[in-house]
């Protein structure tokens, strides 16, 4: 992975030295030091965490069994701490079966935890095409501007992706 990011890093510098270069995670493997190593080097990460309570992660991402969302709350403000890049969380609010991940309790317990990784930036979205599972639904513009506004007013800067 490190060498693979060394790779693409020289390349887009030897043909534009003025492109900036970032990465879209999905935020399990930042336990794993070559991948902390090799982000590193980066100027932009993008990080997803949709909620951060365990069974909600459990229901909405389908983890490999052996992934905790307090380790990857602790894993982003770990790599926060070394990363002097732009950071920012992407939260996707859907519906999947009769789980939201998008209630007041929700939006105050990420702030919680946004309030602990300190990211640069925060993006809420949800799904843009109709999702291929028809248990998964997108969440309303309403919702995602009042999960939004919380965030807000606990100091973040958040931007939502509402189409």
């Amino acid at each position: 992975f490190n060498e693979y990011v060394y790779v693409v890093m020289n390349f887009v510098k030897n043909f534009n030295p003025n492109i900036s270069i970032g990465v879209f995670t999905n935020s399990s493997t930042l336990n794993m030091e070559k991948v902390v190593k090799a982000l590193l080097k980066l100027e932009y990460v993008e990080a997803k965490l949709d909620t951060v309570l365990q069974w909600k992660f459990k229901v909405i991402n389908g983890p490999h069994k052996s992934l905790n969302i307090s380790d990857i709350v602790r894993n982003l403000r770990n790599f926060r701490r070394k990363f002097s890049g732009t950071l920012v969380i992407q939260i996707m609010l859907i519906r999947y079966l009769n789980v939201v991940n998008w209630s007041i309790r929700d939006a105050e317990l990420m702030a919680d935890a946004l309030s602990v990784i300190e990211p640069d930036e925060v993006h809420v979205y949800t799904a843009y095409r109709t999702p291929r599972l028809s248990t998964v639904s997108k969440a309303r513009e309403e919702d995602m501007y009042t999960y939004g506004k919380i965030l807000k007013e606990r100091g973040f800067k958040v931007e939502l992706f509402t189409r």
